[in-house]
C-alpha cells in the first residue's frame, strides 16, 4: 500500500528505532531480546494538513506517542492484532473502531507480530483552523477529541472509506496527493467531518444558533467559488469572502441554493465541465477531468452521466475534438 511513497524500509531495529524517534515516538521491542523477524515498512503521502501511512513491523511491537504530540492521529488495522492505551483503558483497535488520540494525552499503540496498519494523521494547527472557521471564533485550549471512534458508519465510516479510496487512487498512480483541488476537497471533507460528528472539548461552541446571514454574505461566497473553480477552494477561504463563521454560511447557503458550499461548488466544477467539453477546450475526457479537480476519470464519468444523460466522452465527440 501506497508504495510510490516509500520513506522508511529496514530490517534493523535500531535504524527504525531512530527514524520514529525523530518524530518524536518511542518504540520498542514487545517482550524479546532478540529481533527476528523484524522488517519495517513505512510509506506515507502527505497533504497540506494532513497525512495517509501504511507501517508494518513484522514484529511485535510497541510504540509510544508523547502527550507533547502535535497532531491527531488513528490507525485502521488491515491486518494482524493491534491495541491502544487511551485514557487509561486498553482498547482492541479492529476494522470497526479505533482510537482516535490527541495532543495532550499521551498514547500506546501495541502491534502484533504481523500487525499491518494504516494510519491517517492531522496536524493541531489544521484542526484548530477549521475550528475557528465554523465557529466564527477564536480557539481557546486543547482540542480534545473522544478517543474511541466508530468506523463502523458516521463519521467514523466516512473517513474510513476516504482512507481506502486515497490509497486506492495513489496504488494506481493518480497522483491524488498532487492534485490541488481534489486534496484541498479531501482535507475539508475530513476535518469538518471529524469537528462536527465526533464529540470533543469544544464540541457546545458549534451547537450555539448560527447566526442570521444577509444575503449579500451568501453571495460573496458565491461569487467567490464561480470566480475559482479551477482553483483549490477551502471553507476557511469561503468565511474569509463571506465574513461568515462557517456553520452559519453552510445552513445559509443551503437555504439560498439547497446545498452546502462544497456541494455547490462539485456541481458548478461539473458545469464547467460540461463547457469545457461541448466547445472543445481540451481533446480529451482524463484532461477536462483533472481540470476541474475530479481526480477519479470512472467516477466524474459517473457524475456526469448521472447529471447530464450522456458520457463525457459524446459530449466531446460533438464538439468535433473527440
Amino acid at each position: 500500500m501506497l508504495h510510490r511513497s516509500r520513506r522508511h524500509v529496514s530490517s534493523d531495529f535500531s535504524e527504525t528505532r531512530a527514524f520514529l524517534a525523530d518524530k518524536g515516538l518511542q518504540s520498542r521491542i514487545a517482550g524479546r531480546t532478540a529481533e527476528p523477524g523484524f522488517n519495517a515498512r513505512i510509506n506515507a503521502a502527505y497533504a497540506g494538513g494532513f497525512y495517509l501511512a501504511y507501517m508494518e513491523y513484522g514484529a511485535e511491537i510497541e510504540i509510544d506517542a508523547p502527550a507533547e504530540r502535535a497532531d491527531y492521529g488513528l490507525s485502521i488495522p488491515i491486518g494482524g492484532a493491534m491495541a491502544s492505551v487511551a485514557a487509561g483503558d486498553v482498547i482492541a483497535c479492529t476494522t470497526a473502531r479505533t482510537v482516535l488520540a490527541s495532543p495532550g494525552a499521551p498514547q500506546r499503540i501495541m502491534l502484533a507480530e504481523g500487525a499491518r496498519r494504516l494510519a491517517l494523521s492531522f496536524g493541531r494547527d489544521a484542526v484548530r483552523a477549521r475550528l475557528a472557521a465554523l465557529t466564527g471564533e477564536p480557539v481557546r485550549g486543547e482540542v480534545t477529541f473522544a478517543p474511541v471512534l466508530d468506523l463502523s458508519a458516521g463519521a467514523g465510516g466516512l473517513i474510513a472509506a476516504q482512507m481506502a479510496l486515497m490509497v486506492e487512487e495513489e496504488d494506481r498512480g493518480r497522483g491524488v496527493f498532487t492534485d490541488r483541488l481534489r486534496i484541498s476537497h479531501i482535507e475539508d471533507m475530513l476535518l469538518t467531518t471529524l469537528l462536527l460528528y465526533q464529540g470533543h472539548s469544544h464540541a457546545a461552541h458549534l451547537e450555539r444558533p448560527a447566526r442570521r446571514l444577509a444575503r449579500r454574505d451568501v453571495r460573496r461566497a458565491i461569487g467567490y467559488i464561480d470566480a475559482n473553480l479551477e482553483q483549490p477552494i477551502r471553507l476557511e477561504d469561503l468565511v474569509a469572502v463571506s465574513g461568515a463563521p462557517g456553520r452559519s454560511l453552510n445552513a445559509h447557503f443551503r437555504e439560498a441554493t439547497g446545498l452546502s458550499p462544497m456541494a455547490y461548488l462539485r456541481r458548478e466544477r461539473l458545469r464547467a465541465a460540461r463547457r469545457a467539453l461541448e466547445i472543445g477546450q481540451e481533446t480529451s475526457v482524463t484532461a477536462v477531468a483533472l481540470r476541474f479537480g475530479f481526480g477519479h476519470v470512472g467516477r466524474f464519468a459517473s457524475d456526469y452521466r448521472a447529471a447530464y444523460g450522456e458520457a463525457p466522452s459524446e459530449t466531446l465527440l460533438r464538439s468535433g475534438r473527440g
